[in-house]
């Protein structure tokens, strides 16, 4: 069964957070799949595997061609402070390979450096190494520890807050610092640390990303 949305009352219960990188990965194609995975800016405060609530936030695992880079399979459930999830996916993709895309709603969109053969109890660490997701495409947040980056947070051609656009630039820089002038609390893309409210912490990230002009890099 897939996991329940996260809910706001979940996320209000969460500690303050500081980082937060998408860890190591274990799929089992037709049973529960255990995948750790870090974000940028999301591990709790403190010792993340010891935290409780374990709860940190919904993340999109996604199962894509490696052909043309189509989407074949698609779960979300909750990734907990410890950088674990549990999913399910269908026995159809046992022993075809396929490119892994995360997605979670205010990071960048991160690919897998190569195609990845679904075996049962198949497993993939994008943490380990800079090249471990597409074009290198990760941030380092402790020594030998890789996270994707978090900061895109509203659609530059709509301004919608909350659509994801692949880069993180100027319209996301002015969307934060309009929750930042608002002190904008709750469940909401702008922040980025996870502690319930929008400021300077959550503009610091956006303001580093931002500097780089992060975008997604895919491989088609």
């Amino acid at each position: 069964m897939p996991a329940a949305p996260f809910s706001k009352a979940s996320w209000a219960n969460c500690a303050p957070s500081k980082f937060a990188p998408l860890r190591a990965m274990n799929i089992s194609p037709g049973k529960m799949a255990r995948v750790s995975v870090l974000k940028e800016y999301l591990i709790m405060e403190g010792s993340p595997r010891t935290k409780s609530p374990p709860a940190a936030d919904n993340i999109t695992v996604s199962l894509m061609s490696a052909v043309n880079g189509s989407l074949v399979e698609s779960q979300t459930g909750i990734l907990n402070t410890n950088g674990t999830i549990s999913l399910n996916f269908t026995a159809a993709v046992l022993n075809n390979s396929y490119y892994i895309r995360i997605k979670h709603r205010n990071s960048i969109e991160t690919w897998s450096m190569n195609p990845v053969t679904m075996i049962a109890n198949a497993s993939y660490d994008f943490t380990t190494a800079a090249n471990k997701a597409y074009g290198n495409n990760q941030a380092e947040v402790e020594p030998g520890v890789w996270a994707i980056y978090s900061g895109d947070i509203t659609d530059a051609e709509t301004n919608t807050p909350g659509v994801l656009d692949g880069i993180i630039e100027s319209a996301d820089y002015s969307q934060m610092e309009n929750d930042v002038y608002l002190v904008s609390s709750g469940y909401i893309a702008a922040d980025i640390t996870g502690d319930g409210v929008v400021e300077s912490a959550d503009y610091s990230i956006m303001e580093n990303n931002v500097y780089s002009v992060i975008s997604v890099i895919r491989p088609f």
